[in-house]
C-alpha cells in the first residue's frame, strides 16, 4: 500500500516527486492508485491483472478438458490495458477512457446479481 509512504513523506515535510527524487510506485492498479498516478502525485503501480489472470486460467481449463490446444503461457504484460507491466502517468495518458475493474474497497461481484463475500 503505497498510501502509508506518502503520509510519511507528508509528516517529514518531503513532497513525493520532487526535491528528494522519491517515487511512490505500488502494486495493484486499483482505481484508489491510478487516479493519484493520473495527477502525478504517485509515481506509477504494477499492473496486475487477477481478473484476466483467472479468465485466462478458465479458459485455459475448459479448453485443456474439452482436449482442445490453448495457450500455456500466457504474457499477461503483453495483454496489459496500458500496454506496459508498471502504470505511470505517461503510459496512463496513452488511456486516458481506461479504469481498473474494482476499487481497492470493493471487489468485482463473482456473478451478475450475486454478492461479494465479505
Amino acid at each position: 500500500m503505497i498510501a502509508g509512504p506518502e503520509l510519511a513523506l507528508e509528516a517529514a515535510g518531503v513532497s513525493a516527486n520532487a526535491v528528494y527524487s522519491v517515487r511512490l510506485i505500488g502494486l495493484g492498479a486499483t482505481q484508489t492508485v491510478i487516479d493519484p498516478i493520473r495527477e502525478g502525485s504517485w509515481f506509477g503501480t504494477y499492473v496486475e491483472l487477477p481478473w484476466e489472470e483467472g479468465y485466462i486460467c478458465g479458459q485455459s481449463m475448459i479448453e485443456a478438458v474439452r482436449g482442445v490446444a490453448y495457450d500455456n503461457i500466457v504474457d499477461l504484460e503483453g495483454s496489459s490495458p496500458v500496454s506496459a507491466a508498471v502504470a505511470t502517468k505517461k503510459n496512463l495518458d496513452k488511456f486516458p477512457d481506461w479504469n481498473p475493474k474494482w476499487a481497492a474497497e470493493s471487489p468485482p461481484p463473482l456473478r451478475e446479481g450475486r454478492p461479494n463475500r465479505k
